[in-house]
Parts: structure tokens; sequence; C-alpha cells
């Protein structure tokens, strides 16, 4: 991991339950730590999520609640505030968004997104919106779909200006 204070490389003190690729990731400085969802094990997209927690005296993972079937991976995820995580899309389950509550450790899944992607972007903005953009599925997107953590609901962000795929996270302020 990276040390930002001292500008290095050092190695991690936990190492991952399970080696992943592709899997949905966002980090929270407070709370929850690094975030890792879904992803590719061997030959077996993933349901698991783990939360990755630095603390004084060493490092661990923590295993959240799985995430509904069928595992997937090319998802994004991000940390909403100190007590839910959104998943949105990815291979196979494109259109899917779920929400997660650390509260009750349980997953429910929300209205499907209006365009279906894998390997996509998705950010914050406002506290309320989850931007979901790029990607891909029949084609690589141009596109953003915005879903209001307070109603539920999706709504269509219009095209930007540039086409973008394997963007799983996009920062965005």
């Amino acid at each position: 991991m990276f040390n930002s204070s001292g500008g290095v490389w050092q190695k991690a003190l936990a190492t991952m339950p399970v080696p992943l690729d592709d899997a949905g990731f966002d980090y929270h400085p407070q709370g929850w730590g690094l975030v890792i969802a879904g992803g590719l094990d061997d030959r077996t997209f993933r349901t698991s999520v783990s939360a990755f927690h630095t603390v004084d005296d060493g490092a661990s993972f923590a295993s959240l609640a799985p995430m509904p079937e069928p595992g997937r991976r090319y998802n994004c995820l991000v940390v909403v505030d100190d007590n839910t995580l959104f998943v949105a899309g990815g291979f196979p389950t494109y259109s899917s968004a779920l929400v997660y509550y650390k509260s009750i450790d349980s997953w429910f899944e929300q209205a499907e997104m209006p365009t279906p992607r894998m390997r996509h972007g998705c950010g914050l903005v406002g506290g309320q919106d989850v931007v979901v953009a790029g990607g891909a599925f029949d084609r690589v997107h141009d596109t953003a779909d915005i879903f209001n953590m307070e109603t539920r609901k999706w709504r269509r962000a219009g095209e930007t200006d540039v086409l973008f795929s394997n963007r799983r996270k996009t920062f965005l302020s």
C-alpha cells in the first residue's frame, strides 16, 4: 500500500481473503477503508464484499454480506456514506443496481439502470446522486445515468463529449 505521508510503497499488513480481478471498488478514509465488491476469482464470478481497514496496530479485511447472485465483474461501487454502499452493472448483470446498509448487513435490489453497462465508472455527487457513466455493453457508451439515493429513481444525464470504457472508477466533484 502507498504511504502518502512518507511518499513510499510498503507491504500491506493483511492479505485479501480471495485474490480477485475486475472487482468494483471505492475508498473511504473514515469508516469503510478500501471496499472491494465482486470480481473474478480464477473462473468464478464472485458475490463477496470485503473492506480493508488500517488501524494503529495493523490492518485487516472484514467480510460483509455477499451481494445477491449472480456474481459479477466489471461493476462499479460507490461509498455513499458511513452506512451505505452502491453497486451498479457489470457482467453478467449489466443493468442491476444494489444498495447495501452496514447497520443491517444486507443488500437490496434497486430499479435497473436505463443503460446496461460494464467496465464503467461511477461516483457520488452532492451526497445524493450516483453518476454512472461510460462503459460498454453492445457498444462503447457516451452517456451517463444518475441514481438519486433519496428518491431511488434513475434519470438520464445525456451524452458526453468523449467515449470511454474500462473506467471502472471515476472521481467526480
